[in-house]
């Protein structure tokens, strides 16, 4: 289905991405961009295996949860994003509120708060006043006598345990044991000069490793004599070493420095601790009274790359590691607490402030802090110039500030009176030019992603911008392709009322009906599933004209072929007519990956023109599947395989009014060990009993002549059965072609319309009479079986010759089958 996509935030908006390289926080400019070429914009971009921070609909019986505008909210949940747009405008709509600013274009939406239920506004229609969907979202709850209203806190569900190891040692590591491994195993069969030069080391360094009178150097790192794991569990423990790095630590080449005050004495035993426990490691302290620090420095080249890898090195540059996003809170408040006492206070008001240099690490903190239901507030101040720093005066810096409200204060008692949050009021609403990118991110589940500095729900109006678009690019149309997939009868699926499918349907059907006289806008649509649509389309307003597609014949056919092979060398001896006649049945879907798979044959074995051979393999790869020329199957497999196959053949060139045979073959397609392919010379859209009876003795010939040849069957027949069985009671309960219980048809079949296939069938009829059906059932199988057995016996030695011929050339094409039928004087005879 096409989503038309709505104009939606600037470049500058963070947002959470996950992909397989894990979680990060990034302006969506930075993510969308690498998915379009410069200047290349006004057009979705598919993506895959992207997710975002969406928001997870509590289902409810209220009365007011059934709107299809209002919605209650009940956290943020991971959703998968199908989709990437951006494009430029010239205006924008800057919208600030409490504790922040989103900026966005008029016509894109943006959640509000409707008591503790949420809907969406157009950014061209919000007023100050209105409150914005953020995280963490707190709702009321019940009123408890002399306490007073109690409320519920809806954020993010995180992991309750988890079982995660990090990778010591970086790629240099296996480098380097793959060379000592090198030296080591080419001992007999290189030269030692060889060696060297093969990885880059002096004969001697070699000749020294050989005989074991040392290793590489970068083996006698203190890792290795002190035993430190080479994977890093990650504990609360570990977050806290984290939380203490990314506040007060720093790397070298060598090594890696925390830095404290020196009256910090619990935090320097606590870090020294932190340090024994998880590398093994005795870290050297130093005094440094000058400027009364206190040094801890961990010498080894490996820990620091580890530190640097996960949070990064200098103070501009820390970030939080990437693994914290999907961790307990037991395991993120360890780092916070360990993060805050090195770089943070407690307010004489009881709030929690903590602050940087890195932008960017503030501003993945207060995600992280209202993902784990803390309200945080952020903001951007300025250390003046002039401060003294070893006898150096300072620049004017900026910094970030983070507080976490003394309501949130995770460190501290919780407040025992009720409280109120600061919600995110809008405060003004400023219209302004600009001539950029706006960004958005399409087919996000239930239509809407946090974004902004901090976590505001954005809504993404995939169908109303659809219809505001081709308002405006009137006169158009809308074309909906699929329509099934989101117009299925409502109220018969697994979702519930905030599926987003049934959402998407009420949106189309509220767009559909505020369509006036003069829009000059049609809206189509199409499927092959129109017995499933919801009963609103069909209505008169909506989709009221129906014009049904057929399967083309077979001048549709050649066309389509003609249209497909445009730009495609094709040899001068090719009939698409030809073609056309075998492929009865085949959509224009099929007939393009016909031509496709006839191109790609070609180029396989490096010719430059298709010929008519490769259009017909093709035929039977669309069909059947691919050729399995690798499978090995043993020569009594084979020769099982050959007589049932020509059993089919023989079959069907015995019986009058039956496909003729266009090629038999052992050769494995797909999951057939073999395959009797027979084609209609015309379209037909009727079939009548003899026909039906034809191919349920065709169906048997495989089975009979196992039985005739070898006294035994095979699993091979399975299909076969499986066919024949369902075709004789087809015959007998949905056709009328019972002698026995006449022109009927018995049972109703009942389909689950949101899978769109049939799960169980309704017995309209007696016992007496399904034990009637199925008489009639086994009587139309015992007719064909005995009908298989009279032509399979009475020419086995046409049985024969098919299947020596089929054993030795493994495929037999219809003129040489042909050939073969005429040599003994097969006269066909009619099933009475």
């Amino acid at each position: 289905m096409f989503v038309g996509v709505g104009a939606s935030v600037t470049g500058d908006t963070p947002v959470l991405f996950k992909t397989s390289g894990g979680i990060k926080l990034l302006p969506i400019k930075e993510f969308v961009d690498q998915y379009y070429r410069e200047k290349e914009s006004g057009f979705v971009k598919p993506v895959n295996n992207v997710q975002t921070l969406g928001f997870q609909p509590l289902t409810s019986k209220f009365y007011g949860a059934k709107s299809v505008k209002k919605r209650f909210f009940g956290g943020s949940q991971w959703t998968n994003i199908q989709s990437v747009f951006r494009h430029k405008i010239n205006e924008i709509y800057e919208i600030y509120y409490r504790g922040g600013l989103i900026r966005t274009t008029g016509d894109h939406s943006i959640f509000v708060r409707n008591g503790n239920m949420i809907e969406a506004k157009k950014a061209s229609e919000l007023k100050p006043g209105d409150i914005l969907v953020n995280l963490p979202f707190k709702v009321r709850s019940e009123f408890v006598p002399n306490f007073g209203t109690t409320h519920k806190i809806r954020a993010h569900q995180f992991p309750q345990t988890v079982n995660l190891e990090l990778d010591l040692f970086d790629k240099r590591f296996y480098e380097e044991q793959r060379k000592y491994n090198f030296v080591l195993e080419q001992l007999p069969i290189l030269s030692q000069v060889a060696i060297g030069k093969e990885i880059g080391v002096s004969q001697a360094t070699v000749r020294n490793w050989q005989l074991g009178h040392h290793q590489p150097r970068f083996f006698s790192a203190n890792v290795f004599t002190n035993n430190t794991p080479a994977k890093i569990k990650i504990t609360p423990g570990l977050m806290k070493l984290l939380g203490y790095y990314t506040a007060e630590g720093r790397t070298t080449e060598y090594y890696t420095q925390f830095v404290f005050g020196l009256h910090e004495k619990d935090l320097h035993k606590d870090c020294i601790q932190l340090i024994k426990e998880n590398f093994h490691l005795e870290p050297a302290v130093k005094d440094i009274p000058e400027t009364n620090s206190l040094r801890i420095t961990v010498s080894s080249p490996i820990v620091a790359r580890f530190f640097e890898k996960y949070c990064g090195n200098s103070s501009h540059n820390k970030h939080l590691p990437a693994f914290i996003w999907e961790l307990p809170q037991e395991y993120f408040l360890s780092y916070l607490d360990a993060y805050s006492r090195g770089d943070g206070y407690t307010s004489k008001e009881g709030k929690l402030i903590i602050s940087s240099v890195s932008q960017q690490l503030i501003r993945e903190l207060v995600w992280l802090c209202s993902m784990h239901g803390l309200q945080v507030g952020v903001g951007q101040n300025i250390s003046p110039a002039g401060r003294i720093i070893k006898k150096k005066p300072l620049p004017e810096t900026k910094y970030w500030r983070l507080t976490i409200s003394k309501t949130s204060h995770p460190f501290r008692e919780k407040m025992k009176l009720p409280y109120q949050w600061k919600k995110p009021i809008i405060s003004k609403i400023i219209k302004k030019p600009y001539d950029d990118y706006v960004y958005d991110l399409c087919g996000c589940e239930n239509e809407a992603f946090f974004g902004g500095e901090k976590p505001i729900l954005l809504h993404n109006s995939r169908v109303r911008d659809l219809f505001a678009n081709a308002k405006k690019a009137a006169p158009s149309i809308i074309f909906i392709d699929e329509i099934d997939a989101v117009g299925r009868e409502r109220g018969a699926g697994l979702g519930g009322g905030h599926d987003e499918r049934e959402q998407t349907l009420n949106q189309i059907l509220v767009e559909m009906d505020g369509f006036e006289r003069d829009n000059n806008v049609i809206v189509v649509a199409a499927t092959n599933r129109p017995d499933i649509l919801d009963s609103a389309l069909l209505r008169p307003g909506r989709f009221d004209r129906r014009v049904i597609l057929d399967m083309p014949d077979i001048n549709d056919r050649e066309e389509i072929l003609k249209i497909h092979a445009r730009g495609k060398p094709l040899d001068k001896t090719v009939s698409l007519r030809t073609v056309a006649v075998r492929t009865p049945g085949f959509s224009g879907a099929d007939l393009a990956n016909l031509v496709n798979e006839a191109a790609i044959l070609t180029a396989r074995q490096n010719r430059k023109v298709i010929l008519q051979e490769d259009l017909f393999n093709s035929i039977e790869k669309v069909l059947l599947g691919p050729e399995r020329k690798s499978r090995v199957i043993s020569p009594k497999e084979k020769e099982i395989v050959a007589y049932h196959e020509a059993g089919h053949a023989l079959m069907a060139a015995g019986l009058k009014d039956t496909d003729p045979i266009q090629k038999v073959s052992i050769i494995s397609r797909g999951m057939a060990g073999g395959y009797t392919l027979k084609m209609p010379t015309e379209d037909s859209y009727f079939k009548t009993k003899t026909q039906f009876l034809n191919e349920l003795a065709i169906a048997f010939g495989g089975y009979v002549s196992e039985q005739e040849v070898f006294k035994d069957v095979s699993t091979g027949a399975a299909n076969d059965l499986r066919q024949t069985t369902e075709l004789s009671r087809r015959l007998v309960t949905q056709y009328g072609m019972s002698e026995k219980l006449g022109p009927r048809t018995f049972g109703k079949t009942q389909e689950l319309i949101f899978l769109g296939r049939e799960i169980s069938t309704e017995k309209d009829y007696s016992e007496k009479v399904a034990f009637l059906i199925d008489q009639e059932i086994a009587k139309f199988i015992g007719k064909a079986l005995g009908v298989a057995k009279k032509i399979i016996s009475e020419h086995r030695k046409i049985l024969d010759t098919l299947a020596k011929t089929l054993i030795e050339k493994e495929t037999l094409e219809q003129e040489e089958f042909y050939k073969i039928i005429k040599s003994f004087n097969l006269k066909p005879i009619a099933i009475k």
